[in-house]
């Protein structure tokens, strides 16, 4: 039986991420990540505005400076003031994440093999099943998604499906990320492109959905599909890769372990900012946060536990999207165009002041929002776990 102080299950974002800051201790816990993966691939995008990435220095970049939003010929640019929007390519985070458990005699990863179920023996260790066998570890941190132990549906749910693509000749205008194009609803739901050039001829092209029902990742790619052949008409392109996600916004979770030697992290199981779907840097906070306590010798941590004001701002926010989604364009719109870019910037990076709470209110349609606000309380969404966690 291996046996450990600490194991991860799952070596991506948030594994890697804890990895890379357990590897940064002068006496780490001995520490097993496993990931059922055989190697990595480019398979994710992830970005973020450039003042909330701390660990730029490990991995190359791309910024812009602008980024649009669109609803029909109306046409919101939005300076950054700078504070560029930024993006990381998976495959590059990955390497990272290796080179970083590899410095560490301490840190092992092995990929292609997947965790089965955990138990914990008398002697207060968790046993885990492994294709190779049982571990025997202190802690666990598992960050497999467990959208079987939703209670209930979210609030919404995001799903996305893209195409890298390059063209033969000059499309993209590289100098503007398009965060939204907003597209016709269908079924009461919310749709809009993102599109991030690379270049003039390569760029990311998305399709992004918010709906009650989760749609399949079939029905978005002929969607995107057909969003492509209307963007683009017949220019040739090439696929240069694919990726799809699926996220949930707004959950509440049953049937947790309340154990604190073992805790539940990541996209699925709380680790997403509940009105954006951003998940990224608020994984690196966590990280470093449990990094820290782990080199302490105490028990790991949750994810991000807002603070009251952010929970119930993003429960009204999500809650008027999903009853009324014909409202979402000009709710963006309204963001950007109305709210200085500093501290709209803070609110959707989960570090606003009251002030700059007041400044999105002021912004958005009065209507809808009050009547969330004045009808019967609604629980906000809860953290994951019942475990200690950090703000």
């Amino acid at each position: 039986m291996i046996q450990v102080d600490l194991l991860i299950i799952g070596g991506g974002c948030a594994g890697l991420s804890l990895a890379i800051e357990l590897s940064k201790l002068t006496s780490p816990p001995s520490t097993l990540i496993l990931e059922p993966r055989a190697g990595y691939a480019e398979d994710r995008t992830w970005c973020f505005w450039a003042d909330q990435f701390a660990n730029s220095e490990q991995v190359p970049l791309q910024s812009w400076d602008k980024v649009a939003i669109q609803v029909d010929e109306h046409r919101v640019l939005f300076s950054l003031d700078g504070n560029p929007y930024q993006r990381l390519r998976s495959l590059d985070f990955y390497r990272a994440g290796v080179r970083s458990i590899e410095s560490s005699h301490l840190l092992t990863l092995r990929m292609g093999e997947a965790a089965g179920g955990s138990k914990k023996n008398e002697a207060g260790r968790w046993i885990t099943k492994s294709e190779s066998g049982p571990i025997s570890s202190k802690f666990v941190v598992d960050t497999r998604p467990i959208f079987g132990g939703l209670a209930g549906s979210p609030a919404l749910w995001q799903t996305f499906v893209g195409v890298e693509i390059e063209f033969d000749e000059d499309t993209f205008d590289p100098s503007t990320a398009e965060l939204m194009r907003f597209l016709p609803s269908r079924n009461e739901d919310v749709r809009f492109i993102y599109q991030l050039p690379e270049s003039r001829r390569q760029g990311l092209f998305e399709l992004t959905m918010l709906s009650i029902q989760r749609p399949t990742f079939e029905e978005l790619k002929q969607q995107l599909t057909d969003e492509l052949r209307n963007a683009f008409g017949g220019r040739n392109y090439r696929v240069i890769r694919e990726e799809q996600g699926l996220i949930p916004m707004g959950i509440h979770y049953s049937g947790l372990s309340k154990d604190p030697s073992y805790v539940h992290v990541g996209v699925g199981a709380g680790s997403a900012r509940p009105s954006t779907g951003y998940t990224f840097c608020r994984i690196q906070r966590w990280a470093k946060e449990c990094a820290r306590e782990l080199g302490n010798g105490e028990p790991p941590i949750g994810p991000i536990d807002d603070t009251p004001l952010v929970r119930h701002m993003d429960t009204i926010f999500l809650q008027v999207l999903r009853e009324h989604p014909q409202l979402a364009p000009e709710i963006f719109v309204r963001l950007f165009e109305k709210v200085p870019a500093a501290r709209l910037l803070r609110f959707l990076g989960d570090s606003p002041s009251v002030i700059d709470a007041v400044s999105v209110v002021a912004a958005l349609p009065k209507l809808p929002f009050l009547r969330e606000v004045l009808a019967p309380k609604r629980k906000a969404s809860p953290v994951a776990n019942g475990v200690k966690c950090f703000r």
